[in-house]
């Protein structure tokens, strides 16, 4: 791989991440970013990890810059999900419920999205949803890539144990 290779950096962040580093993905994501500022999917990468690692202000900048620069419709849907989360973190119950229905319509099952359901009803405290759309996640096909079934069992088990 070239270090300036973008979309090599790109596929290396997603990797990182579905294999367990997000906090290397977020590096490997800010790394492509270096040799291209511009670059939607990157941005958006980067703004996925961070929404999941709790930097939520700083998610939300990548991902409003990533959706307002265009990306393919899977990395849109992802995108507005992984807004949802970082909205629902700030407090922004309102707008995150908007960012998810933006999900919602684009890709009603998506597992990653109910994954990111389920984490948001948990912040809410609606310990029953949470399980069910964690639960509903963990069912879907295609499967949750192996970070983020880690993290929806994780979530179930911290739900159950109360």
């Amino acid at each position: 791989m070239r270090p300036a290779d973008v979309q090599a950096l790109i596929g290396l962040g997603y990797a990182l991440w579905y294999d367990g580093s997000p906090a290397d993905a977020e590096v490997t994501f800010a790394q492509a970013l270096t040799w291209n500022a511009e670059s939607a999917a990157a941005l958006g990468g980067r703004g996925q990890v961070r929404a999941e690692l709790r930097e939520y202000s700083d998610a939300l900048a990548d991902l409003d810059a990533a959706l307002g620069l265009g990306l393919a419709p899977i990395e849109e849907v992802d995108a507005y999900s992984a807004r949802a989360l970082a909205l629902a973190g700030l407090g922004r119950d309102e707008d995150a419920r908007s960012a998810l229905a933006d999900a919602r319509i684009l890709a009603p099952d998506r597992p990653r999205t109910l994954r990111r359901v389920a984490k948001i009803a948990a912040l809410r405290d609606d310990r029953a949803l949470a399980v069910s759309e964690a639960e509903r996640a963990l069912a879907a096909t295609p499967p949750l890539p192996p970070w983020d079934e880690r993290d929806a069992r994780r979530l179930l088990e911290d739900l159950r144990s109360r």
